[in-house]
């Protein structure tokens, strides 16, 4: 169990490792927040204090010397006047290196000031200790000709020892190997390689900070969303120079790059760094595949003229990388509104995370789906260019499809059987035609007594009446002749749409969409199916589909992914088409019927 406040000590390695950034919203502004909570004090080595100053000394002298040839290039380029009227003036002012240097420090003591921090000096060290470790190579001074040189470190272990004896409880954050495994032999001792590590260790066992964890967790998707759409080119360097085992270089330095494809997949917390009333500052870390063109100068494909020992013209070569990449990332969560505040981050792409490395020749436009497809195909998956033969290929082999298709079938079937009707109903009225008067008469008499109509035939016309019989029954004979004649296919695939026509003669649709998408990996697809009279959708269906993909881990390993799926739903679709053809059955019995009684009719008691 911690004691606070917690006695804190950090080695300069890690003031490098945070870029000296002091802002309250940084990481080693946590420890202003700490110091102020009484949950750390904050005691630093005079030695590392002196270290960080000179680190900042060089550090200004960089930025000076970068200012004054970014003016130098800038005036090679454009007028002053130019400049300032863009809003260059700062460019064009020689740069007070003494002043920069001067705000540098005053920053970095001001940074002190506010942790309240305790610097331990020299007075009292035992020097004859830090001697007699040297001479025997103990730690820090391991047998290593370039430890022998430590005498800081032996200095900075001396001090704490002589602060921090064994009743006293300390943290030392630090990444150098031989400072830790001198100081680490106490049992007094916590050793941290980050302050995130310090921050984790600290806030672990605090409800409150196991809470604003699980907060995290919950807004995942809402994390990596924030995140994606800040990763940009200004917050990744790609390294393309490798080197072997025997130190020779290999790969390509490159010139300038560009973001080709970013998908960010899963979070891990490293540390909820700080907790106040109403934000949450975490210290997380992002996965991800991440992929860059990248372009460098070709000497070696660029044509030289040895009489002018120069080239002709510089060839500039692209390259692909595709990455899988693990990336530190510090955020500020809102606990009320889900507010979230992403602290710049830098992600780093090179040899540790580099999966796939290719040379694009830019004039062949497939070459980018040419090699995800090939990925895609090593890993057994379908590649995407081919998903639509993939998805004609399923279809056939689909109970959906074979449903449709006997269904279909059964409508054909029942053409057929129209067509001979149409012929019957031919025969009839070429009988009718033929008919003497008297039997005319008593044909019709029949007719309107089977339809239990009452009418005086006297004056009735029956050549007239006759003549609209005839020529229903040519109507019934044509309508069933077009009615026959459609044939209906025997298979279906994406994109058609078969008509089909009703017994009122009005015109249904069965419409399959087309598909000639590439899909994205992992996203739902929707194919839709319908079953419509051309104004209104009677029956809907779907083919849903998913383009599997595999994501790694960061440590290669398989990580996220998911199998190619595809799902048919045509219920609706199927219970139409059936109904239809109950319709149009029940119609063909009934007309049928109507044959077998008027033919009957004709041939056994009016045909001449």
């Amino acid at each position: 169990m911690i004691k606070f406040p917690l006695s804190v000590t950090i080695d300069t390695n890690i003031f490098i490792e945070n870029k000296f950034d002091f802002n309250i919203d940084s990481t080693l502004g946590v420890l202003i927040k700490k110091t102020r909570n009484n949950e750390i004090k904050l005691v630093l080595s005079n030695i590392v204090v002196e270290e960080v100053k000179k680190h900042l000394h060089e550090n200004i002298d960089k930025i000076s010397k970068i200012t004054k040839q970014v003016g130098k290039d800038l005036r090679k380029i454009f007028p002053d006047q130019y400049l300032k009227d863009i809003g260059l003036r700062e460019y064009l002012k020689k740069t007070d290196k003494n002043q920069l240097d001067q705000n540098a420090i005053d920053d970095f003591k001001q940074f002190l000031e506010d942790c309240d921090a305790e610097i331990l000096d020299t007075t009292g060290l035992d020097f004859e200790k830090i001697l007699e470790d040297y001479f025997y190579c103990r730690l820090p001074f391991e047998n290593n000709e370039n430890k022998r040189k430590e005498f800081p470190d032996a200095i900075i272990v001396q001090e704490i020892r002589e602060r921090f004896p064994d009743n006293e409880i300390v943290a030392i954050v630090s990444k150098d190997n031989g400072l830790k495994e001198a100081c680490g032999k106490r049992g007094n001792y916590m050793i941290f390689d980050s302050l995130g590590d310090l921050y984790r260790e600290i806030n672990e066992s605090k409800t409150p900070y196991q809470k604003a964890a699980e907060k995290i967790l919950k807004d995942t998707n809402h994390i990596l969303k924030t995140i994606s759409e800040m990763i940009a080119e200004d917050c990744i360097e790609v390294y393309g120079l490798s080197s072997d085992s025997n130190g020779d270089f290999y790969g390509h330095d490159y010139n300038e790059f560009y973001i080709n494809k970013c998908e960010i997949s899963n979070i891990k917390i490293h540390a909820v760094e700080d907790l106040d009333e109403a934000w949450i500052t975490a210290f997380i870390w992002v996965n991800g595949i991440i992929s860059v063109d990248c372009y460098f100068e070709d000497f070696d494909n660029s044509p030289w003229d040895p009489e002018k020992k120069e080239y002709v013209f510089i060839r500039t070569s692209h390259v692909l990388e595709n990455h899988n990449v693990k990336f530190p990332c510090r955020i500020k969560l809102n606990k009320e509104t889900n507010d979230m505040i992403v602290l710049p981050f830098k992600i780093i792409l090179g040899g540790d995370s580099r999966l796939s490395r290719y040379t694009i020749n830019d004039e062949d436009v497939d070459y980018y789906q040419e090699i995800e497809d090939a990925e895609r195909e090593e890993l057994g998956f379908c590649s995407l260019s081919k998903y639509k033969d993939k998805l004609e290929d399923e279809l056939i082999e689909s109970s959906m499809f074979k449903k449709i298709v006997k269904t279909l079938n059964e409508y054909n079937d029942m053409f057929t059987k129209f067509e001979e009707l149409a012929d019957a109903y031919d025969c009839l009225y070429a009988q009718i035609s033929n008919m003497k008067d008297e039997d005319a008469i008593e044909f019709v008499n029949t007719i309107l007594t089977e339809l239990s109509i009452q009418m005086d035939l006297t004056n009735l016309n029956i050549a007239e009446v006759l003549k609209t019989i005839i020529e229903d029954f040519i109507k019934k004979s044509d309508f069933f002749n077009k009615f026959s004649s459609q044939n209906l296919p025997d298979t279906i695939k994406y994109g058609d749409k078969i008509n089909i026509i009703g017994m009122n003669d009005e015109i249904y649709v069965l419409s399959l969409e087309e598909y000639d998408g590439i899909p994205e990996p992992g996203t739902e697809e929707c194919i839709e199916i319908t079953f419509s009279t051309g104004e209104q959708i009677l029956a809907q269906g779907h083919v849903k589909f998913i383009a599997g993909y595999l994501e790694f881990d960061e440590y290669g390993g398989a990580g996220d992914g998911i199998q190619d799926s595809i799902e048919y739903d045509a219920d609706e679709i199927l219970k139409a088409l059936n109904k239809l053809i109950i319709d149009i059955n029940n119609k063909f019995i009934n007309e049928k019927i109507k044959y077998i009684y008027f033919s009957g009719l004709i041939k056994n008691d009016y045909n001449s």
